[in-house]
């Protein structure tokens, strides 16, 4: 009995907090207030409920950012990915104007930043496509297993959760197919949606249009090394050696040169006087 009063109070103290960070008491603000305190204190699956009712009422970047972050928590990180590119987009609006100089949009821009880059390493991007001669528009529908469904999922990027990331697609005949996506984490790879060719319907001729990805995962050119003699320090210690070479020459020139002079120089002793001489043949 008494923990239900304590968690009533906590509850009652968080939405006396909410109001009072919320002057003008609009429903958007105190949904977030509301959602920030139940994040803080860790019951992320009502936060994301909270902020999800914020964004609803009014969308803005701090309450996408909030419900990234409960999401995220909750281990949903292709969701988040998803939110925060919404609320960069709704950062960068605000920011534009509230003007530069404005500190808390500024500091929600950054926080959007970072955990952008961050969760961009941690996740894998999927391009889905039908196979060939089957029209895309039977694909009606496509969503991550347990969240709401994919806006355009087959003219761009879908953002997956590293490793296994179950899709679930429905046709238009309410067909649901179940695709698995495997993509490493920070990398990206075409899924191919095992739609049955229908026997009453046309084959359609295969087009593919610009910006659209090859039918396999795209691979990085890897970097070519320079080779050494396009180096700079390859021809500064080419230049270096050369250089002592030529000063050790110098120096042995001018050694042989005066040991040469010296020999002149010096007076042949004489003969010596009297004794037999001596022949050498």
């Amino acid at each position: 009995m008494g923990t239900i009063r304590l968690g009533v109070l906590i509850l009652l103290l968080a939405i006396g907090v909410a109001h009072a960070n919320c002057p003008d008491q609009r429903a958007s603000c105190v949904l977030h207030e509301e959602g920030v305190a139940l994040f803080l204190e860790g019951k992320n699956d009502l936060a994301a409920a909270k902020f999800a009712a914020a964004v609803a009422a009014e969308p803005s970047a701090r309450s996408y950012l909030g419900y990234a972050q409960a999401v995220e928590a909750l281990g949903q990180i292709a969701l988040a990915y998803d939110t925060l590119v919404k609320a960069q987009q709704l950062s960068q609006a605000e920011l534009k104007s509230a003007g530069a100089k404005n500190v808390e949009a500024n500091g929600r821009a950054e926080r959007i930043k970072y955990k952008l880059g961050e969760l961009r390493a941690q996740i894998g991007f999927a391009w889905l496509r039908v196979p060939d001669g089957v029209q895309p528009q039977r694909v009606v529908a496509v969503q991550r297993e347990g969240e709401g469904q994919l806006p355009t999922p087959l003219t761009q990027w879908t953002a997956v959760a590293p490793g296994k990331q179950v899709l679930i697609a429905t046709l238009d005949d309410g067909t649901k197919l179940t695709v698995v996506a495997q993509v490493a984490a920070g990398s990206q790879g075409v899924v191919v949606i095992p739609v049955a060719r229908s026997a009453g319907r046309a084959q359609v001729p295969v087009t593919r249009t610009a910006g659209m990805p090859p039918p396999a995962p795209i691979e990085f050119p890897v970097r070519k090394s320079t080779p050494v003699y396009k180096k700079w320090w390859f021809w500064t210690l080419v230049i270096v050696g050369v250089l002592i070479v030529v000063s050790a020459s110098s120096s042995d020139d001018e050694s042989s040169s005066g040991s040469f002079r010296r020999n002149i120089d010096q007076p042949v002793p004489p003969p010596p006087s009297g004794g037999a001489t001596l022949f050498r043949f």
